[in-house]
């Protein structure tokens, strides 16, 4: 059997017992189904157990009094520590206290110089708005706003020298803007106030030749109804003219008829038995001679109608054709003279195109 060695010496024994049972246990079977084999089997367990017992009794036997000494330093290490942390503590919490107080006056100065940074960058956001403010603005508003700025006091004990020196950069900067901007607005304005007062004036020259025309068509309006009312008078009284003729006529038509069935009549009463039916006949052949006359009567004045109309129409056309021909003040005094011709220089309308024509001669 070899040597069994342990670094804890109370331990050989037992070593030395694991060593002779790992040679006669290991991987042993026992036939445990027989009598002997099972009480082979409970002896060697009962063995291997007893041993295991010992060791345990040995190991708090020989802990227990290196368990005294392992609690009597850790008490006594609680005791110094303590009172060593009764000496440092103090000095840790005057250590830290300096040093809170630094990082709080660091972090205060952060926050000092953030709002001044807040502050001087509002100051020339503001600055800068005076410009941004008056762009399309009036002139009068523009100068409003370089009062403004004029009048605004900043808080300029903030600011660095640096800032100082571009903030006294930026404010000339911005007034020079916004004069620029408002000399360039007046000047604006001076133009817009003068085209507008030239636009006015086209429109009022317009308007008056607007008038004029108006006054001038109204003449020449005027003078063409006189016309037409002339010419429609005219055709009237030769309508009613050739329908007086045209009834004098069927009367001395009729009257001749009525004479000649009169004379008729006093020739052939006594032959009216005899000559009845030849009388019946002369008289179917007068009436046809009357239809006859009457139809040629009727395309007579049907034709001397249409001739008339034709007639008519050429005068009016060659009147139209005259009158485009000719000037709007020339037309006017064509119908004046017409309407004189006429006999109508007592009426409204003759008046009305008089008057016009002699105000457009002395424009």
């Amino acid at each position: 059997m070899s040597s069994i060695t342990t670094e804890i010496t109370e331990y050989t024994p037992t070593a030395q017992a694991l060593a002779e049972f790992r040679q006669r246990y290991e991987n042993a079977v026992f036939p445990v189904a027989t009598t002997e084999g099972m009480r082979k089997a409970i002896e060697a367990r009962r063995e291997i157990r007893e041993t295991r017992v010992a060791l345990e009794a040995k190991r708090k036997e020989i802990k227990e009094p290196a368990l005294r000494r392992c609690q009597l330093i850790d008490a006594e290490a609680k005791r110094i520590t303590a009172e060593l942390e009764a000496l440092e503590n103090p000095i840790d919490a005057q250590i830290k206290a300096e040093q809170e107080r630094k990082e709080r006056e660091k972090r205060e100065a952060a926050e000092r110089e953030q709002r001044r940074q807040a502050a001087v960058t509002e100051t020339f956001r503001r600055l800068s708005s005076y410009v941004a403010q008056a762009v399309g603005k009036s002139s009068a508003e523009i100068r409003q706003q370089e009062a403004n700025l004029r009048e605004w006091k900043p808080d300029l004990s903030i600011m660095t020298e640096a800032e100082l020196a571009q903030f006294d950069a930026d404010i000339q900067l911005t007034y020079g803007q916004l004069i620029h901007m408002a000399v360039d607005a007046e000047a604006r304005e001076a133009e817009q106030a003068r085209m507008a007062a030239e636009r006015a004036e086209l429109e009022r020259q317009q308007a008056e030749l607007r008038r004029q025309q108006e006054e001038a068509r109204a003449a020449v309006e005027a003078a063409e109804k006189a016309a037409r009312e002339a010419q429609e008078a005219q055709a009237k009284a030769e309508r009613e003219k050739a329908e007086a003729e045209r009834r004098a006529e069927l009367e001395r038509v009729q009257r001749e008829q009525e004479a000649i069935r009169a004379r008729e009549q006093a020739e052939a009463a006594e032959r009216e038995r005899i000559e009845r039916e030849a009388r019946q006949e002369a008289e179917r052949k007068a009436a046809e001679e009357r239809a006859a006359r009457e139809s040629a009567e009727r395309a007579q004045a049907e034709e001397r109608a249409r001739a008339e109309a034709a007639e008519a129409a050429r005068l009016e056309a060659e009147e139209r054709a005259r009158f485009n021909a000719m000037s709007l003040l020339d037309a006017a005094k064509l119908a004046l003279a017409e309407l004189a011709s006429r006999g109508a220089s007592r009426t409204d309308a003759y008046k009305a195109l008089a008057a016009q024509i002699q105000m457009h001669q002395g424009n």
